[in-house]
């Protein structure tokens, strides 16, 4: 799931340019059946804009300090979560349900 897309100035191991690669947050997450439960990390894909080399690498507090990006940012979209809300939901409705049937 996407997060951010932002620009970087970074030199290309290919090319060996020194232009702006575009660096692109993806959010991983544990899911059923394509409902997401809960974030488990955070992968950053850079893309040279002269040759269009990809590499990805794994989003980390470093990687944001050695780059000058803001991690804080790059936060999991509440989305993410939507699993839990809703079993947290039914749940919440069950125990509500049950003190007003008695």
């Amino acid at each position: 799931m996407p997060v951010h897309t932002e620009y970087l100035h970074t030199d290309c191991p290919v090319c060996k340019s020194g232009q702006h690669a575009e660096i692109m947050m993806y959010s991983e997450y544990v899911h059923f059946y394509y409902i997401p439960f809960f974030p488990v990390g955070k992968d950053a894909f850079t893309i040279c804009t002269r040759c269009g080399f990809k590499k990805t690498l794994r989003l980390t507090r470093e990687f944001c300090t050695s780059h000058s990006l803001d991690y804080g940012k790059y936060r999991h979209p509440l989305r993410t979560f939507s699993g839990l809300l809703f079993i947290a939901g039914i749940i919440l409705f069950t125990i509500v349900a049950g003190k007003f049937g008695d």
